[in-house]
């Protein structure tokens, strides 16, 4: 019990008793004090607890009969050490009826709304009320006060109120003249049936008023009514009222079966891991802040009696890995956390997307079935899904506002100086996309029509295939919960590859010209695919990301799992949204932290994603955690596009850099959005070419590079210019004697680099650049793609392995078109650098 006492000024104590008559005060009291914050009283608390957590909510006034009235909010891991969050007043009317005086609220939280009664004033005390989506911005009803005298005996005041509810009626216990009343509403606003319950006893403690209320519902119907009592000498003490028997006798509860949820891909989130490549870090995987599909349906389960990591789980992994790897791990975690902490306890599994797959495989796996009462799958691929279908056989990503996308997004920039290709990459970083491809047909020929039988394709999904030989017998357990009425890839209409895909390898069993979609569907997976064979699962009318987050995904759930529950018992989570977004990514040895109008986002494990970003400047600060490079990766995504940029340097322990990028909201980053002086950029040049293999080419570009900086700082541009474009050359020289693609994607990247300072550094030295010869260089530079396209179509059709020519090819291809969009945007400074570097490469493919 926590309760409000005087000794000159009010301050909040702590109780505890075990039968509910026999308190003992806390040796802390008080709990909460604000008169050393700011010299105010603190009296009338009420107090929600959600499993973990404790909030309060409690009145600060300044006494001195003022009616200057505010509520606050606190937070506490254990009742008694109490923050203060947000320190400020959380609410206080500022118009309108009772302005400036709100005190004595009473809280609950009806599914995701939290409503609060309170009494203000306005000549006289009435009873208010309030909404809020989190406990801390409050709405005040329009039609203040709620409650009122209407009836004589209610003199004219009512105040102090208390509330409970069943799930359809409330029932509202408040004070009057006649000491404590009770009525009841159906909406928490429109209030009927007032009785008199309790009067003042002459004579006895409570003789000279009756307060402060608070009702509690015993399961056996019992109502108890502590309140406050003052006598005819003006002590306050605390007494109890009740309707029926008391019996705090608690039966030893039937324990809860215990649930683990397993989220799906790019939920789950290990610095280590991911961003610095370690095979086994140190450090546990955790849930990404901003991934907040889960957050519903474990609140609504905390609600309804489960305690997380103690009979209810939300389990991160390694989502790149092959599903039995994933498997492998789960096994792990529930053997040596789930089994020993729900002795003899069948599990809820609950998967989400790739989650699903991984529940359902490890539920068939050995002897593992009789461990699981219900296997629920949400969104999963059962039996694959097309969409996987462009990242395995090309490395093509489709942008697309899903974590899918994104996890396969990030695992292609963190990984690809590795490998020769984004099919190559995708397929050694993230083999578990084999794991998601259909198993029925889904390939069309355009030239006939006719569906490609997956016997002949150049690869399939035998692990699914695998899987689902034997699921039947998982039946009884499992339930599919599908999404439907959603546009969703089904399949593809394919053409041969063109020669400079079968010279990269890709799409070797058709390249997509068209998608054939269906409306029934999540967005992501079919509904047929969504189930197994036999198996008639639960639909709804839900996206990919809704089928575990909606209001009525997890009303299924519980149906399923038979957990009672009713409507206001379910909190709906929010599907993350990864367009418009901005990311920060940093590789050691930095911290990060990303500032943007005063608003600062923390990025403690190498990560900072802000969704919807608004226009302006964002400050990355960057700490030395140790000495040596660092990367910082910035993105930028849009509804239908993304642009990644890197910026490298050097760093000591304590030592900041702070890059300051502009962004334009729906526009994507430019490397022009990073305020970095010209000197600062040489630097980071001159740094990623130390990074490499040392080549006599690599040293005459860093000398052409000094020789470009001392002109540009003189003001000598047309030096500056020849020796910025020697430097790219020396690089085109260097990639010629590698052999590996590693070094040869860095040092195009370097290329690029340099490109982008020649533009910045010159760009207004408009007589270094005349049109004339920026149309020569067009000219050039198209009679080089022409034919180089003639020789080496003509090599593939030989069977010649031209790899590594075809991507300078793609290469030099990109750039030209480049050069050409700033060419006709008049950007001839951009234009000459990017045909030069064309052309080069174009030379590189010869």
């Amino acid at each position: 019990m926590w309760y409000a006492s005087y000794n000159g000024r009010f301050q909040i104590g702590l109780a505890s008793s075990s039968d509910g008559l026999s308190w003992t005060k806390n040796s802390n009291n008080p709990v909460i004090s604000r008169i050393s914050l700011d010299n105010r009283d603190s009296h009338d608390p009420t107090i929600l607890f959600n499993g973990s957590t404790y909030e309060m909510w409690y009145a600060s006034s300044i006494g001195g009969g003022s009616t200057d009235f505010a509520i606050q909010r606190a937070t506490s891991n254990d009742g008694i050490i109490w923050t203060n969050n947000p320190i400020a007043r959380v609410f206080q009317p500022s118009s309108g009826w009772g302005a400036g005086t709100a005190t004595a609220p009473f809280v609950i939280k009806n599914g995701s709304q939290y409503k609060m009664w309170y009494t203000s004033n306005d000549g006289r005390w009435k009873i208010g009320y309030a909404t809020s989506p989190d406990g801390i911005n409050w709405t005040q009803y329009s039609g203040n006060p709620v409650l009122y005298p209407t009836e004589s005996w209610e003199g004219t005041d009512v105040a102090d109120p208390t509330v409970i509810f069943d799930g359809t009626t409330y029932e509202i216990f408040y004070n009057n003249a006649s000491g404590i009343a009770h009525a009841i509403s159906f909406d928490g606003i429109n209030w009927t049936n007032k009785t008199s319950l309790l009067s003042p006893s002459g004579g006895a403690f409570d003789s000279g008023g009756m307060y402060a209320s608070s009702a509690i519902r015993l399961t056996n119907g019992t109502t108890l009514l502590y309140y406050g009592g003052r006598d005819a000498g003006n002590t306050w003490r605390i007494g109890l009222a009740t309707n029926g028997s008391i019996s705090f006798s608690t039966p030893t509860p039937t324990p809860l079966p215990p649930v683990v949820i397993i989220p799906g891909m790019m939920a789950s989130w290990n610095k280590e891991a991911i961003l610095e490549g370690q095979v086994n870090p140190g450090t546990p995987w955790k849930m990404l802040p901003f991934v907040t599909e889960y957050t519903g349906i474990m609140d609504t389960l905390k609600g309804l009696g489960y305690t997380e990591n103690q009979n209810l789980f939300l389990w991160p992994y390694d989502w790149r890995k092959s599903v039995a790897t994933i498997q492998s791990s789960l096994d792990t975690f529930i053997t040596n956390t789930v089994k020993p902490a729900n002795p003899s306890q069948t599990i809820n599994l609950i998967g989400h997307s790739l989650g699903g797959l991984v529940a359902r495989a490890w539920t068939q796996t050995g002897t593992n079935q009789s461990d699981v009462k219900h296997l629920i799958t949400a969104g999963t691929p059962n039996q694959g899904a097309a969409i996987a279908y462009p990242a395995w056989s090309a490395g093509d990503l489709p942008q697309d506002n899903s974590l899918l996308w994104l996890g396969e997004r990030l695992v292609l920039q963190l990984n690809r100086r590795s490998f020769a290709t984004n099919r190559e990459t995708i397929r050694s970083s993230l083999p578990v996309i084999q794991n998601l491809l259909p198993l029925a047909a889904y390939l069309r020929r355009q030239s006939d029509n006719q569906l490609i039988d997956p016997a002949t394709m150049s690869f399939t999904n035998t692990w699914l295939s695998d899987l689902n030989t034997s699921a039947s017998a998982t039946f009884p357990l499992l339930d599919a919960l599908t999404g439907t009425t959603f546009s969703t890839i089904n399949g593809y209409v394919v053409s041969d590859p063109s020669w400079i895909d079968t010279a990269l390898g890709n799409w070797t069993d058709g390249k997509p010209v068209t998608a054939e979609t269906t409306t029934e569907g999540d967005n992501l997976v079919t509904l047929f695919r969504a189930k197994l064979t036999g198996d008639t699962g639960t639909s709804v009318s839900q996206n990919h990301k809704n089928t575990i987050a909606a209001s009525d995904s997890i009303d299924a759930i519980l149906d399923i799992l038979a957990i009672a529950h009713t409507d206001a018992d379910i909190v709906a989570g929010s599907p993350t949204s990864v367009t418009p977004g901005l990311l920060f990514l940093v590789r050691s040895p930095v911290s990060l932290q990303v500032t943007h109008n005063g608003t600062t986002h923390d990025g403690p494990d190498g990560i900072v994603f802000i969704p919807s970003p608004d226009t302006g400047t964002y400050d990355v600060k960057l700490t030395g955690t140790g000495a040596g490079p660092y990367t910082l990766i910035a993105a930028q995504f849009t509804d239908s596009a993304n642009t990644w940029k890197e910026y490298t340097g050097t760093i000591t322990p304590g030592a900041q850099k702070i890059y300051s990028i502009s962004v334009t909201a729906n526009t994507l980053l430019t490397e022009a959005s990073v305020a970095t002086t010209t000197t600062q950029k040489f630097d980071e040049i001159n740094q990623l070419i130390l990074n490499l293999t040392n080549h006599n080419s690599l040293t005459a570009a860093r000398r052409s590079l000094a020789l470009a900086r001392s002109a540009i700082a003189i003001g000598r541009h047309a030096i500056a210019k020849t020796n910025l474009e020697q430097s790219i050359t020396q690089l085109s020289i260097y990639r010629k004697t590698q052999n590996t693609e590693n070094t040869i994607q860095a040092s195009l990247q370097i290329s690029e680099k340099i490109a982008y300072l020649y533009k910045y550094a010159l760009g207004a030295q408009t007589s270094l650049f005349p049109l004339s010869e920026t149309n020569r260089f067009s000219a050039s530079t198209a009679s080089y793609d022409s034919n180089l396209t003639r020789i080496l179509t003509a090599a593939t059709g030989r069977g010649e392995s031209i790899g590594i020519r075809a991507r300078r090819f793609q290469s030099a291809q990109e750039y030209r078109s480049q050069a050409e969009a700033a060419r006709s945007g008049g950007s001839l400074a951009e234009a000459k650098i990017f045909f030069y570097l064309s052309q080069l490469l174009f030379r590189e493919a010869l």
